[in-house]
């Protein structure tokens, strides 16, 4: 019990060290594990350990099942339908990281997009066979934007007209991971969209926490409704995390939703949220749903969306 108490409070305190930060990935293991543990002391009737192991399982569980209370917004009326105004634009999103370096098998990806008909779909950790592939299947989304090199390349493929693309390359960053920075034009005006995969946090811990608070700000100098959506290589409670939504005044889509673990498919089961769709509070998340196993080790994962300025009291 002391070494699950341990990693459970030590991981709340991210700011102070690399090794702190990283253990706020597992949030939902400590869970599991203390309720193995509680389980089990109380089986074998250690009633004061149990009381203090629930008590350890409230105090953890609490930011995860806060993710559970939807947010209140205007886009559903007494009865919960929704209620539009005009014109109506309803977006599906659609993300995949392919693990383009290991996978090399693009044609359950290339069905599952066929299978969603999303408007917009981004791939991260893209390597060259994936882009002439994805570039050769996909000539419906007549706007698309593709950067990187070797197996750290993104894309973004779009219905949508894509205005002021620009590719920009973190500083600080050695493995030279791209952000791709656009407007995607529909009849309800113009919406940024930033597409992003910071470095791994390992030995370049502090490049990636720079490189989200630096995606925090671009959002919040947005003037427009904002996406920021990839694989962030963090999770929803790390405080590099908390501190992007802040300074982007930003909405992690899945609050109400509770969390989606989207890796790693190579354990039993994923059990970390590292790839992310975060919107300004012009946009209304109405669907988060993570998709089933491509071949890769992250899982795909897509929203519905709709422009908050769309939506009209009755």
């Amino acid at each position: 019990m002391a070494i699950v108490t341990s990693l459970s409070i030590g991981s709340g305190f991210g700011q102070f060290h690399l090794w702190l930060d990283l253990l706020s990935h597992f949030k939902l293991v400590y869970i599991a594990l203390l309720l193995v543990l509680l389980v089990g002391l109380l089986f074998l009737r250690c009633h004061k350990a149990g009381a203090i192991t629930f008590a350890l399982l409230l105090l953890t569980s609490r930011p995860v099942f806060s993710m559970y209370c939807p947010l209140v917004n205007s886009v559903r009326n007494d009865e919960g339908k929704l209620v539009l105004g005009l014109p109506q634009v309803r977006m599906r999103i659609l993300q995949i990281n392919p693990q383009a370096d290991k996978n090399h098998q693009v044609s359950p990806a290339i069905g599952y997009v066929r299978e969603l008909q999303p408007e917009v779909f981004v791939v991260t950790e893209l390597s060259d066979q994936w882009k002439e592939a994805l570039v050769a299947e996909f000539g419906d989304y007549p706007y698309r934007v593709v950067a990187g090199k070797y197996n750290s390349g993104i894309a973004l493929f779009s219905k949508f007209p894509v205005l002021e693309q620009e590719v920009v390359y973190f500083p600080g960053d050695p493995v030279e991971h791209p952000q791709i920075r656009c407007r995607l034009k529909t009849i309800a005006g113009d919406i940024k969209c930033i597409v992003a995969h910071p470095t791994v946090p390992k030995k370049m811990v502090a490049s990636r926490n720079a490189e989200l608070l630096g995606l925090g700000e671009t959002a919040a100098r947005a003037g427009s409704p904002c996406l920021v959506l990839g694989d962030l290589n963090c999770s929803p409670w790390s405080y590099y995390f908390t501190r992007m939504l802040e300074a982007g005044k930003l909405i992690d889509s899945e609050q109400g939703f509770g969390p989606q673990p989207s890796w790693s498919t190579e354990l039993l089961i994923p059990f970390v949220p590292i790839d992310h769709f975060l919107v300004s509070k012009d946009v209304v998340v109405l669907n988060r749903v993570v998709g089933p196993n491509i071949g890769s080790d992250h899982l795909p994962l897509y929203v519905d969306l709709l422009v908050r300025s769309l939506v009209t009291k009755p």
